[in-house]
């Protein structure tokens, strides 16, 4: 048998020649084809955005990477989208720095991600680089509530600038003592 040749019966009976190195580099490459669609970048964050109330998933809210310097946001900062099951991935690289992790969505009260379960304080920083794989960055927003109206005296007339108007909810706490929250 020639050391540089091959021969491959076809499926037609027939007898084919290869060349060693070209038959290799062919088969390597028809071999890994279905690796290379298949793969799909492995995010640097990732989770799930779910109702607080029922636990069903939250599709198309907003998940936001607020840098740590940052007074507001008008959609400049990156960003992923929930699908349909409320998940979201940042697929694209992330560019290193401190970031608060916000995610919003419409009729849903925005929520700054804590890394601790039983926080009091949402919005604990995030450094992230690089080498950053952060999973099970989760939320579960509250359903928001609004109060409209207008605010008038005893005659019925606006009651004028420099009025202003909390709610507040009475909740019972562990402790069993009744608490404000506005």
């Amino acid at each position: 048998m020639d050391v540089t040749r091959t021969r491959i019966e076809s499926a037609r009976g027939g007898m084919i020649k290869l060349d060693h190195p070209r038959a290799f580099v062919l088969l390597s490459l028809v071999a890994l084809w279905p690796c290379a669609e298949a793969q799909v970048p492995a995010p640097q964050i990732a989770g799930h955005v779910v109702r607080e109330d029922n636990g069903l998933p939250i599709a198309d809210a907003v998940i936001e990477l607020v840098p740590s310097f940052a007074v507001s946001s008008n959609g400049q900062f990156q960003s992923a989208n929930s699908d349909a099951h409320g998940e979201y991935r940042f697929v694209e690289k992330v560019l290193d720095g401190t970031y608060n992790i916000v995610a919003t969505a419409e009729g849903f009260v925005d929520q700054t991600y804590n890394p601790e379960p039983d926080a009091k304080l949402e919005g604990v920083f995030q450094r992230v680089n690089v080498s950053t794989r952060l999973r099970g960055v989760d939320f579960q927003l509250k359903r928001e509530a609004v109060i409209r109206g207008i605010l008038t005296d005893a005659a019925g007339n606006p009651a004028g600038p420099g009025v202003s108007v909390a709610a507040v909810h009475r909740e019972k706490g562990r402790t069993g003592q009744i608490g404000c929250d506005p």
